[in-house]
């Protein structure tokens, strides 16, 4: 299975409050990509995470894949699904040539505007330390203390100064470590982060 495909899936079990198929889970993308329009420029910086979410909060999917910045190169069009129950809501995946630096989402309630922000790519970043890849010691300070639940085999923290803004962590060192039960100052140094969600 590709590192795209796991990413769906950890992005879809993060995500949705009732359990479902994993298989039932992966978008699917179509055959065609979106090429970016030239006169579609933003001066915005959109290396930073609250400005991407500022700046996509305010426009429609169709506004989102037109519009060029030195981010990415190309966007393409992606469904997810939930087939147990029967519905499905579209998404777009950001390009900086082949790798995917992040994806915006709808709802299956609300299809047109963008809900939530995946970022998978170290180039967006909220401030010159903290970005996918960062460690837990170097971003603590940051961090609420606070915990939510996960999923099993899932260990996330939110922001503590904006709760939209989750890191989820990667595990793979840690495999049947249950690091729910560990005190914030008890967290590996070395945990780092993997997948940061923003919740628009």
């Amino acid at each position: 299975m590709s590192k795209f495909k796991l990413i769906i899936i950890l992005t879809m079990l993060l995500t949705s409050c009732r359990q479902v198929n994993n298989k039932d889970q992966l978008p699917q993308s179509l055959e065609f990509e979106t090429p970016i329009d030239d006169n579609a420029t933003t001066e915005v910086d959109l290396r930073n995470i609250q400005n991407l979410a500022d700046f996509i909060s305010k426009k429609s999917l169709m506004e989102l894949k037109t519009f060029e910045n030195n981010l990415f190169s190309k966007t393409r069009d992606t469904t997810f699904y939930a087939e147990d129950e029967n519905i499905s809501w579209p998404g777009i995946l950001f390009f900086d040539n082949d790798h995917l630096i992040f994806w915006v989402e709808s709802s299956w309630q609300k299809q047109e505007y963008p809900q939530r922000i995946v970022i998978v790519n170290s180039k967006i970043k909220k401030d010159s330390i903290l970005c996918v890849g960062s460690t837990f010691s170097k971003i603590k300070d940051q961090l609420s203390r606070e915990r939510l639940s996960d999923p099993d085999g899932y260990f996330s923290l939110i922001d503590s100064k904006n709760p939209k803004i989750r890191y989820y962590f990667d595990l793979k060192k840690y495999n049947g470590r249950n690091l729910d039960t560990l005190v914030f100052d008890s967290i590996p140094s070395d945990l780092s982060i993997e997948t940061i969600v923003v919740d628009l």
